[in-house]
């Protein structure tokens, strides 16, 4: 079984050296923060034994995040042993290459290749072109393609809970989604959204800031149930940050390329993801996601598997478990769309 062990970038030496150490650990690829190694004896059955390796690591390791990748037994790399006159040669096993930066990683992905697959996509400058906020039909023929081969897409965005629904019949995805950069769960259930944020926190944390920074000022645009959007300001977002540490405030403020969202502490896509199979049936091991700003980097922690468009800025592309896309904007997604089904290209 194959393992993603993600640390503190500052720290992912000291991890890589304490991972040496591990039994039965082998380690495979080394990508920006996150490591990738094997274990020998461990299958996707022994659970266990997975939880146990993964507190293990985490203790010893002091790594931020491990996440296994299941894989079958057929498809397990073998450890390499050293020869010895007497040792039987190991039956052959189907491997999986870990990627190379600039090369196709397709076979990295034999794991849930042509396999029922769950998208989360940001929207502006992933699914959309530039600095535009339409979706070029392109984008919809892809999606329906994906659609039809039995696999799922969700919109996860910064974008207001009434501009999802509005995206959602446009591109023709799952009726599902996630707003307002995790605040919101679109259709979550019977009755509608779950909102995950309280506007009214962020509203009153917004009053106390304005006292120590007199031009930070709320943006005017479509209703949010969760969130507060800024206007341009004078402030940079470590400014604004610091005088919410001094004044103990329970929000963030996380920049956008075209915003700063303030919301409620803990409150991202990551905890919308996290929240999300308690709504709407989805399988946690087969998730995807890509997006292309900081503000996706909570989304790319929780997700089995994450990858970044070209176009999106270095420390976003670091920051995801594969390589980042060699297309920008969308011809990122469509690309990490043929790696997870090699059916695509079929009358697309």
């Amino acid at each position: 079984m194959q393992i993603i062990v993600k640390s503190d970038p500052k720290k992912v030496s000291l991890v890589y050296k304490k991972l040496k150490n591990i039994k039965k650990l082998t380690i495979l690829k080394q990508h920006g923060s996150s490591i990738i190694v094997n274990h020998d004896d461990l299958y996707e059955s022994d659970t266990r034994k997975i939880s146990a390796l993964q507190k293990l690591i985490k203790t010893k390791t002091k790594a931020t995040k491990v996440i296994p990748i299941p894989l079958k037994p057929s498809q397990r790399l073998l450890r390499k042993t050293k020869k010895t006159t007497k040792a039987k040669t190991p039956t052959k096993a189907k491997t999986t290459k870990i990627p190379q930066t600039n090369e196709k990683i397709s076979d990295f992905t034999n794991t849930h290749l042509n396999k029922k697959m769950y998208f989360f996509l940001d929207i502006d400058r992933t699914v959309t072109w530039k600095n535009t906020r339409f979706i070029d039909s392109k984008v919809v023929k892809a999606f329906r393609r994906m659609k039809k081969l039995g696999h799922h897409i969700f919109f996860a965005s910064g974008r207001p809970y009434n501009d999802i629904y509005d995206a959602i019949r446009e591109a023709n995805t799952d009726e599902h989604g996630i707003a307002e950069n995790g605040g919101v769960i679109i259709n979550a259930t019977s009755h509608g959204d779950k909102t995950l944020g309280i506007l009214d926190n962020c509203e009153d944390a917004l009053e106390e800031l304005q006292k120590t920074l007199p031009d930070l000022k709320e943006k005017a645009g479509p209703l949010r149930k969760s969130e507060i959007v800024l206007e341009k300001t004078p402030y940079s977002v470590k400014k604004i940050r610091e005088v919410i540490k001094q004044k103990r405030l329970k929000i963030q403020v996380i920049p956008s390329p075209t915003s700063i969202h303030m919301s409620e502490a803990g409150i991202d896509k990551g905890t919308a993801l996290n929240e999300f199979p308690k709504y709407i049936p989805i399988n946690p091991y087969r998730t995807v996601s890509m997006g292309d700003s900081e503000i996706d980097i909570p989304l790319f922690q929780k997700s089995q598997y994450s990858m970044a468009v070209n176009n999106a800025p270095a420390k976003v592309q670091k920051a995801t478990s594969l390589p980042p896309a060699q297309g920008s904007y969308f011809d990122g997604v469509v690309e990490c769309f043929k790696m997870f089904d090699s059916r695509f290209n079929e009358n697309f």
